[in-house]
């Protein structure tokens, strides 16, 4: 039933942001989430990007922004990568740490304290598209509350 109730949720949310559910059902069958995914998700849920854009603009967006180095699209998206694109596309305020130091480590980190992010500790860990999801909503709700 939890499940049942997840995807519901995160399916929502995702239509949302104007994503159709093929689209959804692909992040979602994600064993390793995809960057280029995982990019366009956040990016259009931060308001950053159209949701009309690809995942390849979205990858484009990061690299010029300098929010990640040589971005793939195609490569798989772990926790620090995912925490700290969340943090940088929704402006969120870091801890003494995040504030010294700007980078996934501090960001992952920052999105498990918050709650945002639970399970895991090691920004390493290869996220799956349903990890992504699932995360991503916490952190819009947590944005859209704290707006």
């Amino acid at each position: 039933m939890k499940k049942l109730i997840l995807a519901v949720f995160i399916l929502a949310a995702v239509v949302a942001w104007g994503q159709t559910a093929s689209f959804v059902d692909q992040v979602l069958s994600q064993n390793r989430a995809r960057y280029g995914d995982t990019a366009y998700l956040v990016l259009a849920a931060a308001g950053v990007i159209p949701d009309t854009a690809t995942a390849d603009e979205a990858v484009a967006y990061v690299a010029k922004a300098g929010w990640a180095k040589d971005p793939s699209a195609a490569g798989p998206t772990d926790l620090g990568q995912f925490s700290y694109l969340v943090m940088r596309a929704f402006g969120m305020k870091g801890g003494v740490m995040y504030f010294i130091f700007p980078g996934e480590r501090y960001a992952a980190r920052e999105l498990m304290f918050k709650k945002v992010v639970t399970g895991m500790t090691e920004p390493s860990h290869p996220l799956s598209g349903e990890e992504v999801l699932r995360f991503l909503g916490r952190a819009a709700e947590l944005k859209g509350g704290n707006s």
